[in-house]
């Protein structure tokens, strides 16, 4: 619903899942904490989607209005739109909400070329931001408007859970991957975590661990079992299954030795950089959205080399173009890791001092603050959506031609039914 009375002052209205237990809910939380850490005014309006068992309570003091002239709407065209109208997941505000506002759409995306299904989105806003360079590319090689490099903040609780309280062996060497099915089992490529892990230790050896952290089976029960056949036998492998609080999720990272990911292709890498944040060594494909924040000296980058799929992966269509790790390099780094293990912590510091750096609350609060600066001084207060505003105006224009048109049909039917009585007297 649109407040009667506008706010014209400085300001923004953001608006997504932000009670969610999933990786869209995370980052709008995420762009929240960054306007909220350098005191921009905001309203918050929350999207009917929550996935996950734990619904979030970060924030909970939610506006039923967007009283500022500018609009965030930070969720991804498939959820937002369904043939090419508005869906569920905006129903408690519905289109009005986008009327005489300036309409920015944050969205995130995982392969260079951007899905022509989403395209249609477009004409709702007046500019996309979007986490990464990687995907700042695909999305700007066919959008109409601006699109704007935006990146995620971290700041991360301490943590008080131990191994002992996450029921993990104290003196083990603990690996570490967290993905979620329902992201594309084949994106996140975990066959590959364990096959790396498998050729850098042997079945026997009883002082390394790898953990799997994973939910939401049931979207792909056959990736499953064949996850649980590639590690039949082995006891150094170990699943963690299941949707966990934030806290516990952090514990996990906090307690590793080493994160790993051997992924296809991110839209930002949030458990990389989460890792990164508590300083881990992180060893991981060395391709799309982690580079923004990954570099020789604050991780460990495994080579790869560019492929097109030859089948369809969920979104991901037949021909798409991702990565395909190099497995022996990253079964070379999980063994360097593990046998020169202070240098790797040296490697953890910088990365946990660089990220904090680049991505703390601060810092990214500025740059959003200064891109609604800009933002501001371009509005005019006629109409906050030029785009939004064309098209309706599109649309007025459509539904009078169709009605002069309909009037004309109706006048020669009524001519037509004149001849025919005329005939028939």
């Amino acid at each position: 619903m649109q407040t009667e009375t506008q706010n014209y002052s400085f300001g923004i209205n953001v608006a997504g899942h932000v009670t969610g237990d999933f990786g869209l809910a995370e980052a709008v939380r995420s762009t929240i904490r960054a306007i909220k850490a350098v005191g921009t005014p905001l309203a918050i309006n929350n999207l009917h989607k929550v996935a996950g068992q734990y619904i979030d309570t970060t924030y909970t003091h939610f506006s039923e209005e967007n009283p500022y002239p500018i609009n965030l709407v930070h969720t991804n065209p498939n959820i937002l739109l369904h043939d090419g109208i508005y869906n569920k997941a905006f129903e408690n505000f519905g289109v009005e909400y986008f009327k005489d506002r300036y309409n920015i759409g944050f969205w995130f995306w995982e392969l260079p070329k951007f899905p022509a299904e989403w395209e249609p989105a477009f004409e709702f806003f007046d500019e996309i931001w979007t986490a990464s360079k990687y995907t700042a590319e695909a999305i700007a090689e066919v959008s109409p408007v601006p699109v704007i490099k935006i990146p995620l903040c971290l700041e991360l609780p301490k943590i008080s859970l131990t191994r002992a309280n996450l029921g993990f062996p104290t003196k083990k060497f603990i690996f570490l991957y967290l993905f979620d099915f329902v992201s594309s089992f084949e994106r996140k490529n975990a066959f590959a975590a364990v096959e790396a892990f498998q050729q850098a230790f042997d079945k026997s050896n009883e002082d390394v661990l790898l953990v799997l952290k994973f939910s939401n089976t049931d979207a792909n029960p056959q990736r499953r079992e064949q996850l649980n056949a590639l590690v039949e036998g082995w006891s150094s492998i170990h699943f963690v299954e299941g949707h966990l609080r934030r806290e516990e999720v952090y514990a996990l990272m906090k307690n590793c030795d080493c994160y790993v990911s051997l992924h296809r292709a991110e839209g930002f890498g949030l458990t990389m950089a989460e890792a990164m944040f508590y300083g881990k060594p992180v060893i991981a494909t060395a391709y799309s959205s982690n580079m923004d924040f990954m570099n020789v000296s604050n991780s460990f980058l495994v080579k790869y080399e560019l492929v097109a799929t030859t089948e369809n992966y969920g979104a991901y269509p037949k021909g798409s173009i991702w990565a395909e790790p190099d497995v022996e390099h990253a079964a070379y780094l999980m063994k360097y890791v593990y046998e020169n293990y202070q240098e790797a912590q040296q490697v953890g510091a910088r990365a946990a001092e660089e990220i904090r750096f680049l991505l703390g609350p601060q810092a990214v609060g500025m740059e959003i603050k200064s891109r609604l600066e800009c933002i501001m001084k371009r509005l005019s207060y006629s109409g906050h959506s030029p785009r939004l505003n064309q098209r309706i105006l599109d649309l007025k224009t459509e539904i009078e031609t169709w009605e002069s048109q309909a009037c004309a049909w109706r006048q020669t039917a009524e001519q037509i039914s004149r001849e025919i009585k005329y005939a028939l007297n």
